[in-house]
C-alpha cells in the first residue's frame, strides 16, 4: 500500500489482505457490494465484526453464480453471517443475451461492481473476495466524510434499483424502464435458452435515456451504465491524456476498444503501456489478431506470470480504478441509438496528484516484471514450424529451430499489420496538402509510391513494375511529377528517393513517422 495522507493506492497480489485490515477497523457499519465473495478470511472478519455489534450489509450475486465445487461451503458461510445479523441482498437481474458466448451463461447475472464503505473508510477495488491470488488494484479513502457519503449514496442507489421493494420483481428498475418506454414489454423478453426462473429478472437492453454519455469527467464514484456509459468514460479519460496512458485489464476482447487505442497511438505522441491476459476461452483468434495490431502500432503490451485481474487506467491527469474489463458487456455497447446494453460496474476517477504519482510508480514496477507479449505469441506459433518443416518438408526441427522459426513468422505478421496504418498516414498527408478530405485512386498510388521509396530508392522502371501489379492503367510519370511538385521526392540520375525532411515536416502535423 502506497500513498500520502488518507488516500492510498495499491496494485499488487495482496489487495484482499489490505482490505481485510480495513474491514477490521470498522466500529459501526460495513457495506459491501461485490460480484463474488468466497474467501474464508473475509467471512471470519465479518462474523467477528457482527459479534462486536457492527452492522453489515452485503450486495452480491445469488448462490447459483458460485462455482459448484465450493458453492455449498460458501452458502453455509453466508447463512452463518445472516444468523449473526448480517443483511444479505442478492442482485438477481440479468442484462442482454448470454448465448453470445459459451462461457456467458445466465447464472452470471449483470452486477459486476466492487465497492466497500465503512464508518472508517471508503474502498473501490478491482478484486473479488475469492481464494485466487491475482494482481488487483484498490484506492482506499480513510476518514473522508465526503467519500463516505458518496459511497453510501451509491450503495443505496444499487439497493433501490435492484433490491427493494421486494415482490414479484425486485427494485425499481422495471418501473424506470417502463416509464421511459411507455410500458414496452419487449425490454423484458426472456431469451429462449434461459430457464423460466429468471423471467421476472431479465432485461434485454436499457433505454438510452437511462445511460448518459458524460461530457465532463468528475472526480467521483460512478455506477455504470446509470451514471455514465463505461466505454465512453474510459475513452474520455484516455483521450485527455497527453503524456502517457498505462492500462491493465484481466480480459481484452473488444475489437472496438482495440481500434480506439490504435487510433490514440497513431495520432498522439504518448507512452502507451498495457498489462493484460492473452488467453480467452471464446475469442482466442480475435485476441491474437488484436494483440498483433496493437503491437504493430507501438503499443507496449506485457503479460504477468501471475494472473492479472486489475482494471486500471493511469494517465498524467487521472487514475481510474474500476470493475470494467475490456470486453463488450463490461464496457457496454449499443445495438441502436435508442438502447444501451452493459453490466452494472463501478468506476472511481481521481485527479489527486499523489495518487497519480503512486499509481504510475506502482504500475511501472509491475510492468517491468511482466513478460513481453511477443514472446508468448511466438510460443503459440511453434506448431507452425512443425507443420511446415515437419509435415510439408519432412524435416525434424529441434526446439531452438522451432522457436526461432515462430519468432520470424510473428515478426512478419506484425510488420504486415503496420502497412495499412502507414499507407493511411501517407494518404492523409497527401490529401491534407491539397486542402481536401476526399481520396482518389491516384492519392492511394501516390501514397504507395512514397511507401516504396521509404524502403529504398527506386528507378522509374522499378516503380512502374511494382505499381502495375496493382493497376495496369496508372500513369506513373504523372504520379511522380505530382510528388516532385510537393517536394516529397527528388530524382538523382535514374533513381527517385524520398525527401525525408519534407515528409517528416508534414508528418509533424499529420501524425506520420517512419
Amino acid at each position: 500500500m502506497i500513498g500520502l495522507g488518507n488516500a492510498k493506492f495499491e496494485f499488487s497480489l495482496k489487495v484482499t489482505e489490505t482490505v481485510l485490515e480495513e474491514l477490521d477497523r470498522a466500529e459501526a457499519f460495513i457495506k459491501i457490494a461485490m460480484f463474488q465473495i468466497h474467501r474464508s478470511e473475509i467471512f471470519e472478519v465479518l462474523k467477528r465484526k457482527l459479534i462486536q455489534g457492527v452492522k453489515i450489509e452485503i450486495i452480491t450475486l445469488p448462490y447459483d453464480s458460485i462455482k459448484e465445487k465450493i458453492r455449498k461451503d460458501v452458502q453455509e458461510r453466508f447463512e452463518d453471517l445472516r444468523r449473526h445479523g448480517a443483511t444479505i441482498y442478492f442482485c438477481r437481474w440479468n442484462i442482454g443475451d448470454p448465448s453470445r458466448t459459451t462461457t456467458a451463461v445466465g447464472r452470471w447475472y449483470s452486477f459486476h461492481g466492487k465497492m466497500i464503505v465503512t464508518d472508517k473508510c471508503s474502498i473501490v477495488l478491482t478484486a473479488n473476495f475469492t481464494e485466487e491470488k491475482e494482481l488487483d488494484a484498490a484506492i482506499i479513502f480513510r476518514d473522508n466524510k465526503n467519500k463516505k457519503e458518496e459511497f453510501i449514496k451509491a450503495f443505496n442507489f444499487l439497493i433501490d434499483l435492484f433490491i427493494i421493494p421486494e415482490g414479484e420483481t425486485l427494485g425499481t428498475i422495471k418501473d424506470k424502464i417502463r416509464k421511459i418506454t411507455g410500458n414496452d414489454e419487449r425490454f423484458f423478453e426472456l431469451p429462449a435458452e434461459i430457464p423460466d426462473l429468471h423471467r421476472n429478472f431479465w432485461i434485454t437492453d436499457y433505454p438510452s435515456e437511462m445511460c448518459p454519455i458524460t461530457n465532463n469527467i468528475e472526480e467521483k464514484l460512478y455506477i455504470a451504465p446509470f451514471d455514465c456509459r463505461g466505454r465512453n468514460m474510459l475513452e474520455k479519460v484516455i483521450e485527455e491524456a497527453n503524456e502517457f496512458v498505462y492500462l491493465s485489464t484481466e480480459t481484452f476482447t473488444d475489437p472496438d476498444f482495440s481500434v480506439f487505442l490504435i487510433k490514440t497511438a497513431v495520432n498522439k505522441k504518448l507512452e502507451l503501456k498495457v498489462i493484460c491476459g492473452i488467453f480467452s476461452m471464446d475469442f482466442n483468434d480475435r485476441v491474437n489478431e488484436m494483440l498483433r495490431e496493437m503491437i504493430a502500432q507501438g503499443i507496449d503490451i506485457r503479460s504477468p506470470n501471475d494472473k492479472i485481474h486489475g482494471k486500471l487506467i493511469v494517465t498524467e491527469k487521472a487514475v481510474v480504478v474500476s470493475s470494467i474489463n475490456l470486453n463488450k458487456m463490461n464496457l457496454g455497447f449499443s445495438k441502436s441509438k435508442h438502447v444501451w446494453r452493459g453490466n452494472t460496474e463501478t468506476i472511481l476517477v481521481t485527479r489527486d496528484q499523489n495518487l497519480i504519482r503512486d499509481a504510475k510508480k506502482n504500475f511501472l514496477e509491475i510492468f517491468n516484471l511482466c513478460n513481453d507479449v511477443e514472446e508468448k505469441l511466438s510460443q503459440k506459433l511453434e506448431d507452425i514450424a512443425k507443420e511446415i518443416l515437419g509435415e510439408i518438408y519432412q524435416l525434424k526441427p529441434n526446439p531452438e529451430a522451432r522457436s526461432l522459426f515462430a519468432k520470424l513468422v510473428l515478426k512478419h505478421q506484425i510488420n504486415a499489420k503496420k502497412f495499412p496504418i502507414q499507407l493511411g498516414n501517407l494518404t492523409n498527408l497527401l490529401v491534407r496538402k491539397c486542402n481536401r478530405i476526399s481520396v482518389t485512386k491516384n492519392d492511394i498510388i501516390s501514397a504507395l509510391t512514397l511507401y516504396m521509396l521509404s524502403e529504398s530508392k527506386q528507378s522509374f522502371n522499378q516503380l512502374q513494375e511494382r505499381i502495375k501489379d496493382f493497376d495496369e492503367d496508372v500513369n506513373i510519370s504523372a504520379i511522380l511529377l505530382g510528388l516532385e511538385s510537393y517536394n516529397l521526392i527528388t530524382q538523382e540520375n535514374e533513381f527517385y528517393k524520398l525527401n525525408l525532411q519534407e515528409l517528416l515536416r508534414g508528418g509533424s502535423n499529420h501524425g506520420y513517422s517512419l
